[in-house]
């Protein structure tokens, strides 16, 4: 069987040789991890991630081989974020990017695209239109991947990046890439590589079993302008916040829904590219409890109801700061009687119950109460 090589494949594995059809392919270490600066290498920049949910740091000890360090990508929260790096190329010419990788506290989120595509991975993602990604690992042991392409005629740079999950696969975790290459292979015919199709495996399938994609690929949603969501407070109804795609039209270009905004907690705005558009943006906000008002009535203090409460606690000062006096619970009133003689700056907060924790809203105004 002719073995043709496209201009875009993305191998299981790297090896030094693969024969080819038409000759011996050898390649050639162009550049490596080895000529990149461990300390805080900012040649490779964020190029995207969902406002503050991952981080990008250098570790010098958990390495690949002979490496001297690995980049390494976390997703604090649900996220899929990748890190570039410009390098430059010789035109037409046959290429493999390849990186030692690991996985570790693999998470995905439940309502995952393609959970193939989630997990450390590497790819070429400049120009656009020569995208290419390698397989997806999420398992805690190095794996050398890899993926190749062959540069047009006209063409002296290539955009490189290193993945922690693609769009619509959020996932938490951390990914590790060591000992990355760029190497020039030589021996390979270029009249073979004309096929420009989008191949893409991954280690969930077994060999042979291909995404193709024909033809131009759709603009990623996160490369438009979108704008921010503030933190909110609950009013008791759902809350659904204007988002702004800028040079896209809702509807047209991209969809908008709503997850967890009917209550206190973190909630998301979720933007989905359609048509020309692909992949999905989550912009995640605070629906915040509001700041009750309390006052005294005679021997008694009460407070306003708070929507979306579970409950209130009083905190009391006889200084600069505040102690926590009494749980209130859902009641809105306590008996002064209760305290002991002496001045006192009294302070009620409420308070909800969610399963990551209990969030609580502002102290409100202090009330002097004298006995």
């Amino acid at each position: 069987m002719k073995n043709t090589l496209k201009r875009i494949l993305c191998g299981m594995a790297t090896t030094a040789v693969m024969i080819t059809s038409s000759a011996l392919m050898l390649c050639v270490t162009v550049s490596a991890t080895k000529t990149f600066k461990p300390e805080n290498d900012r040649a490779w920049y964020l190029k995207y991630w969902w406002q503050d949910f991952s981080s990008y740091t250098v570790d010098t000890k958990n390495v690949y081989g002979d490496s001297p360090y690995s980049i390494v990508i976390k997703n604090i929260d649900y996220n899929n974020t990748y890190l570039s790096r410009t390098f430059d190329v010789k035109p037409d010419t046959h290429y493999r990017f390849s990186a030692a990788v690991k996985y570790s506290g693999y998470k995905l989120i439940e309502d995952a695209d393609y959970k193939e595509l989630s997990g450390a991975a590497i790819g070429l993602t400049e120009p656009w239109d020569m995208r290419v990604l390698s397989e997806f690992v999420r398992t805690n042991k190095w794996k050398t991947i890899s993926c190749e392409f062959v540069t047009e005629k006209d063409q002296t740079t290539v955009g490189l990046s290193l993945y922690n999950s693609y769009s619509g696969c959020s996932s938490r975790g951390t990914a590790w890439f060591s000992d990355i290459k760029l190497e020039e292979c030589i021996g390979t015919d270029q009249q073979d590589k004309v096929n420009s199709d989008y191949l893409l495996v991954s280690d969930d399938m077994t060999p042979g079993e291909n995404i193709t994609v024909k033809g131009a690929l759709p603009t990623h949603i996160s490369a438009l302008s979108i704008s921010k969501i503030k933190d909110k407070y609950y009013s008791g109804k759902e809350i659904k916040p204007s988002v702004t795609v800028k040079g896209a039209v809702k509807g047209t270009d991209y969809t908008v829904t709503y997850k967890n905004c009917n209550s206190v907690g973190r909630a998301s705005v979720i933007i989905n590219g359609k048509d020309k558009y692909t992949g999905t943006v989550e912009l995640t906000f605070n629906i915040k409890l509001k700041k009750t008002t309390a006052k005294k009535n005679d021997s008694t203090l009460t407070w306003a109801k708070v929507p979306g409460a579970d409950g209130y606690e009083i905190y009391y000062s006889t200084g600069s700061k505040y102690k926590k006096l009494a749980d209130m619970g859902v009641s809105t009133s306590y008996d002064l009687t209760k305290l002991k003689s002496g001045s006192y700056i009294l302070a009620v907060r409420a308070y909800k119950k969610t399963p990551y924790g209990v969030i609580y809203g502002d102290l409100s105004e202090g009330v002097n109460v004298k006995k």
